[in-house]
């Protein structure tokens, strides 16, 4: 949404990254178009709500796998 931001903050790759794109396109349509002026505490809960639901919009895609360091936890070595 943002290519060409350029902070420490912007360093995600991957599925991460996936996520944090789809998040932040759900809260831009929010805040245009559903409330565009929330009240702090209106507004951090539709963040969270909004991260679960791209969280899950991309998992359900088929697009985040676990990582090495995942499986070895999970598999206990």
């Amino acid at each position: 949404m943002w290519p060409d931001t350029n902070s420490r903050r912007n360093t995600a790759t991957g599925p991460k990254a996936a996520v944090i794109l789809r998040a932040k396109t759900l809260i831009l349509l929010y805040t245009l178009f559903v409330n565009p002026l929330p009240a702090p505490a209106v507004l951090m809960s539709e963040v969270h709500r909004i991260w679960l639901k791209a969280l899950v919009d991309i998992s359900d895609a088929g697009n985040i796998e676990p990582s090495v360091a995942s499986i070895k936890i999970v598999s206990g070595r």
